[in-house]
């Protein structure tokens, strides 16, 4: 086996990695919107801010899965379907200009 092709069960684990960097982020882009909806009163202003925070967190960790995915999904290619591997790469882009969109807002707000 060459270094640029995988096993089979490496084709099925590329898979489930596309798929829960997908659902991953349906999740952060969910709360994304959930925390753009969250009004600070008094002492809740501090709760705002930690949701944010850890909102950041999940979002590198989230990205660092979805470059994982895109690498396994183009070694694995037809056996992951040529769509994912496309939806993957789109996904990546998405995620980046909405993680950059939300920190010029808070840059300039």
């Amino acid at each position: 086996m060459s270094p640029t092709t995988l096993g089979e069960s490496s084709k099925a684990a590329a898979l489930v990695w596309v798929n829960l960097y997908l659902a991953l982020l349906a999740l952060l882009v969910w709360g994304m919107v959930y925390g753009l909806r969250i009004r600070c009163e008094g002492f809740g202003c501090m709760g705002v801010g930690m949701y944010w925070f850890v909102w950041a967190g999940v979002c590198t960790v989230t990205g660092l899965l979805g470059l994982w995915a895109r690498s396994r999904s183009s070694l694995a290619g037809v056996a992951v379907g040529l769509v994912r591997v496309a939806l993957v790469r789109v996904a990546l882009w998405v995620q980046l200009l909405m993680g950059l969109g939300l920190l010029c807002w808070w840059w300039l707000g």
